[in-house]
């Protein structure tokens, strides 16, 4: 088994594999229910609700036993070309929802609020599951879809008027140049722009139109610009890194003795030293907090798949919706 850039054996060094197949299986299990939900009729949805809430509550739980691990899971899923439209759709929404809880719990959210947060994110594109023809990528679909998805949910008994807010307000910016209100920081609910930092950083690292999909270093390194341009809003962006580092849990990275290695862990507010498995043969494991190295830059290869590296003319250009 391989897990991005780690084979199940690997993973016993910076992680318990007993956890690690548990988070994939969790997701595995979230990933089966939300498909159920979406392409099921109306009065079949109790009980499918019912059951993504309990799987929910058990990610949760495994999210509080180990946050990086949590990460490496959500994060490693990509969305495949070759999966239907609705596969692809619940695969961002598992990923969107599970990489929002490991940022949400960082930063201390309440239970209650991050088991809606996750709701929210796998139920954001309800509506795009009924749509016809299929749209040719993420980016072509209704910039209207958040408001028919809200619609739809509001018949269906458990989901509160908080969640419905989260799924209208994924693509809302802070600045009010999001949509499809145009709501700005003051009008949005509290932990909505998290699930738009998410989703933002989520689309980055797969292939649109011409563009490539991003490094994950790459793809963090541009919300923080366009954190510092008001978009994205700046606490949320301290929250994210304190899980993800400058560096994502995966990246390959060179350092400044021309080691490569692996990010296996992330170090909280040391955004920029994280822990590092040295891809020699011997797995050194590499605490760059108390080390005299220092990563000098990420490579384009990150686990299994090969992302292309942003230029730096690319930075302050709007690369996560069309228009």
């Amino acid at each position: 088994m391989r897990i991005g850039p780690f084979s199940s054996q690997e993973l016993n060094v910076p992680y318990s594999f007993t956890l690690i197949q548990r988070l994939i299986d969790s997701w595995q299990g979230l990933f089966v229910d939300i498909l159920e939900f979406m392409q099921g009729e109306t009065s079949a949805k109790d009980g499918s609700l019912a059951s993504i809430l309990q799987g929910i509550q058990a990610w949760d739980l495994l999210v509080q036993a180990d946050p990086d691990a949590a990460f490496l899971v959500a994060s490693q899923h990509p969305i495949r070309k070759q999966d239907s439209f609705a596969q692809r759709l619940a695969s961002m929404a598992v990923r969107r929802s599970t990489v929002s809880s490991a940022i949400a719990f960082a930063m201390k959210a309440e239970i209650a609020d991050r088991h809606e947060l996750m709701l929210a994110s796998l139920l954001h594109d309800c509506s795009l599951f009924i749509a016809l023809p299929e749209p040719i990528d993420i980016l072509s679909v209704d910039p209207m879809h958040p408001i028919h998805s809200s619609l739809r949910l509001q018949s269906v008994p458990g989901i509160s008027s908080n969640v419905l807010r989260m799924v209208e307000e994924v693509h809302e910016q802070i600045d009010g140049s999001g949509f499809p209100f145009g709501r700005s920081r003051s009008e949005l609910q509290p932990w909505s722009p998290l699930l738009n930092l998410v989703e933002v950083y989520l689309t980055l690292l797969e292939s649109e139109g011409d563009r490539p999909a991003l490094s994950p270093a790459d793809a963090v390194a541009y919300l923080i610009y366009h954190s510092r341009e008001g978009r994205f809003d700046l606490g949320v962006m301290r929250g994210f890194l304190t899980v993800t580092s400058m560096y994502p849990v995966g990246s390959r990275v060179s350092l400044d003795d021309l080691a490569i290695g692996t990010v296996v862990r992330s170090t909280g507010e040391t955004f920029a030293s994280p822990i590092v498995r040295i891809d020699d043969g011997t797995d050194n494991l590499i605490d760059l907090r108390s080390s005299p190295h220092f990563i000098t830059e990420p490579l384009s290869e990150s686990g299994n798949f090969l992302h292309g590296r942003l230029p730096l003319s690319e930075y302050s250009k709007i690369l996560w919706k069309k228009g």
